[in-house]
């Protein structure tokens, strides 16, 4: 197993999972399976670079909410998983999100 440092106040990067680069190990990066639902946000909403695999698959899952008969929808949950099938990672992770993490627009 990779000893991984503490992470500092600033990430700039999510790599693959189990990386162990030196950027990861200082806390610069974080590899997938340490990253925090506010890491992943970031990731989604573009403001932490993406350093994963091509072909790497974040599956999304936002279930709405009518709020009344006719109402707009509101986001009630939102679960981000990672799909291991083309990695050595040994178990699914996922992240479960707040509306307020989501990007916008």
């Amino acid at each position: 197993m990779t000893a991984y440092g503490p992470l500092p106040s600033t990430v700039i990067a999510i790599d693959p999972p189990g990386c162990g680069c030196t950027e990861c190990m200082t806390g610069e990066y974080v590899p997938l399976q340490r990253a925090t639902p506010d890491q992943v946000a970031a990731l989604l909403n573009g403001t932490l670079r993406n350093h994963l695999h091509s072909g790497t698959k974040l599956l999304v899952n936002v279930v709405y909410e009518f709020l009344s008969p006719g109402g707009s929808l509101t986001v009630q949950t939102v679960v981000v998983t990672f799909d291991n099938e083309y990695s050595d990672q040994d178990s699914d992770l996922s992240w479960e999100l707040t509306a307020a993490q989501l990007p916008t627009g």
